[in-house]
């Protein structure tokens, strides 16, 4: 599993997680409330917790995030607002009777699984970003606790009766006749999706508010988990209508793996961050462009990313796919594929200038230049290029 500049918790030795946390919420708890700054009460189990930038709803009674709200404009981002009460261990479901323990800027959760098995895990509040956790893993020979799933867990969803809730998800693809990125429009008309669909990146924006997010999700045996290759599982996002009428557009991650089968070792614990965000690149415009730079605050950088422009070979593919018409087309269908941004710039990238011809000889089509693309925007390196530049600027 990748690398992250998060802190990993360590085994625990001694007491119980189950003992420290409820040793903590009998005897901590007042005093933690009566903090300023401190999370406070909210009705139906929940808290809220606070940062100088963000106020943010969180379940007590399961490591759930109930919505975020940005404290000088009201602006709410949505995650889940149904109770959640089970997660998928080895793929088996658990009901745990969760213990938690609420603090100024975070709230602390155990988990108990069986005889002898705990998960320990927390959410917290920090400026702009808010982070789920596994802090600990307590298991015993007779349950090893090998992947983690928290199917519908919701960290993000953006809602219709949002100004232009958007969402866009970008899989890893390796055909280049087709687009791997995905825009979605959540409108009251969005149909209902009959599955959860994966992707490898993902962020959502409203008028008011941007969103990324970032985890180390990786399935243990993608070949037995569909869609799952190619790190295309790391997120999954679903429609649905909600009991109001209201359609969502919901985003959970994917499987974790903590023990892969048969091995001694374990892994960096389970992680998945949010971050928000308002105009970022100062267009008096909030959409996804301010979420995608957001998202280089948390994102886990590609191993060798920053030497891949001395790679002269593979740098000329990457130069090349990411040589794009001025203003590509979009389905009438779906909302326009925004202008694609130079990595480490706040502007839209130029269309590159095609060299001087010589006066002796005619004009030569330049090898960049595409010919007339299809009306449902799938031209070739268009979702190439616009992955690519999350890791590697073209050159020039």
């Amino acid at each position: 599993m990748p690398e992250t500049n998060l802190p990993e918790a360590s085994r625990p030795v001694g007491p119980s997680r189950r003992a420290v946390v409820v040793t903590a919420a009998a005897a901590g708890l007042a005093g933690s409330l009566a903090t300023a700054g401190a999370a406070r009460a909210d009705d139906g189990g929940t808290v809220v917790l606070r940062s100088p930038e963000l106020e943010v709803a969180v379940d007590t009674a399961f490591p759930r995030i109930v919505s975020y709200t940005d404290r000088e404009s009201g602006a709410v981002i949505h995650g889940r607002a149904e109770p959640l009460t089970s997660l998928l261990v080895n793929g088996q479901t658990y009901t745990p009777e969760v213990t938690a323990a609420v603090g100024a800027d975070r709230v602390e959760y155990e988990l108990p699984l069986a005889e002898g098995v705990f998960i320990g895990a927390e959410i917290v509040v920090d400026g702009w970003t808010v982070t789920f956790r596994v802090t600990s893993v307590t298991d015993t020979e007779a349950l090893r606790v090998g992947t983690l799933e928290i199917p519908g867990h919701n960290l993000v969803s953006v809602r219709s009766d949002q100004d232009t809730a958007t969402v866009l998800a970008a899989r890893v693809g390796l055909n280049k006749a087709v687009t791997a990125d995905t825009t979605i429009r959540v409108t009251a008309s969005t149909p209902d999706d009959a599955k959860p669909l994966g992707c490898a990146y993902i962020v959502a924006h409203t008028a008011e508010l941007g969103v990324a997010l970032e985890n180390n999700s990786v399935y243990d045996t993608v070949s037995t988990a569909a869609d799952t290759t190619w790190e295309n599982g790391r997120f999954w996002r679903r429609v649905r209508q909600l009991a109001d009428g209201t359609v969502e557009l919901g985003i959970s991650c994917g499987q974790w793996t903590y023990r892969a089968a048969g091995a001694p070792d374990t892994e960096p614990l389970p992680y998945a961050t949010v971050i928000l965000t308002r105009d970022r690149n100062d267009d008096g415009v909030i959409d996804w462009q301010d979420a995608a730079i957001a998202l280089r605050d948390i994102m886990v950088e590609p191993p060798g990313a920053d030497e891949q422009h001395l790679r002269v070979a593979s740098h000329i593919s990457y130069n090349f796919a990411s040589r794009l018409p001025p203003n590509p087309p979009h389905s009438p269908t779906s909302s326009p594929h925004p202008t694609p941004v130079k990595h480490g710039s706040a502007s839209p990238r130029p269309a590159p200038a095609p060299p001087p011809n010589s006066p002796s000889t005619p004009s030569p089509s330049p090898p960049w230049t595409t010919t007339t693309e299809p009306a449902d925007g799938n031209s070739p390196g268009y979702a190439a290029a616009v992955q690519l530049r999350t890791s590697c600027p073209p050159l020039g």
